[in-house]
């Protein structure tokens, strides 16, 4: 269950609130696509969550998620079909953690700008998780291209590549 908790922090990294498009310029921009993001997660539609994520990034999770778990990428698949296939096989596995999906109560404290093209929004959320509340601030980080902003995942996915990459060189076991 331990390694189930993280899937579920990333999809909570973010909120439902304004009522801009993640195509509009600047904080209130961002912040519709962090709530779009989210809304599609908790609403168990995993493939529309994804489909808001970095494109490259996306891909280079997905193939992660598949060497990790010895999955083959069926050919053509989207990263974002991918992703929502896997995670579909995590959070089947857990009811708990799909359930404390439906009890998500967020909403965005605020935004902290860097420059035109990244923007960290901040969340603080709250949800159901073995019968106990589970409160807490999580920020996620949206990148602007010059049309959109789009989710970006955080340094653990690079942390998580480079663990694969010297276990399967033999400096893991």
């Amino acid at each position: 269950m331990r390694a189930r908790l993280p899937l579920l922090a990333l999809a909570l990294a973010a909120v439902p609130a304004a009522a801009q498009s993640a195509t509009t310029p600047g904080a209130p921009g961002a912040e519709a696509a962090v709530e779009a993001y989210v809304a599609a997660f908790a609403a168990g539609d995993l493939e529309a969550a994804f489909a808001k994520t970095d494109p490259v990034q996306a891909a280079e999770f997905a193939d992660l998620m598949s060497s990790l778990t010895g999955g083959e990428k069926p050919s053509g698949e989207s990263p974002p079909k991918t992703l929502a296939r896997m995670f579909e096989g995590v959070l089947g596995a857990s009811s708990e953690v799909g359930e404390a999906l439906g009890t998500l109560d967020a909403g965005v404290v605020g935004t902290v700008l860097e420059g035109d093209s990244l923007a960290h929004v901040v969340v603080r959320s709250s949800f159901s998780l073995f019968g106990g509340p589970l409160d807490g601030v999580q920020v996620t980080t949206a990148r602007w291209d010059g049309r959109r902003w789009w989710i970006t995942f955080g340094p653990e996915l690079a942390a998580m590549r480079r663990g694969l990459e010297a276990r399967e060189a033999g400096g893991l076991e």
